[in-house]
């Protein structure tokens, strides 16, 4: 096998290998736990966040960001796709 680069996991398949998966982030404590047991499965992860701005402050935002920052230590860089609802 050749590979160019090496990314850190925490056990489970390698990253990449079971194909992209979508995750909808609520920001809440179970679609970052969802993601992260599909990454586990050998899925890269791209997110997707529907906010509310600027009927509500940034939190929420903020929060989703913050989520993806942590999970993409753990597989190859992904998007974050900020969704408005109006």
């Amino acid at each position: 096998m050749v590979y160019f680069e090496e990314v850190k996991a925490h056990g489970g398949l390698p990253v990449g290998v079971s194909g992209k998966v979508a995750v909808m982030l609520s920001g809440g404590i179970d679609s970052p736990v969802a993601a992260w047991q599909m990454m586990k499965r050998g899925c890269q992860a791209m997110f997707v966040h529907f906010h509310s701005y600027p009927l509500v402050d940034r939190t929420s935002m903020e929060k989703a960001v913050d989520l993806v920052d942590h999970l993409n230590r753990h597989q190859y860089e992904s998007n974050l796709f900020m969704v408005p609802l109006r």
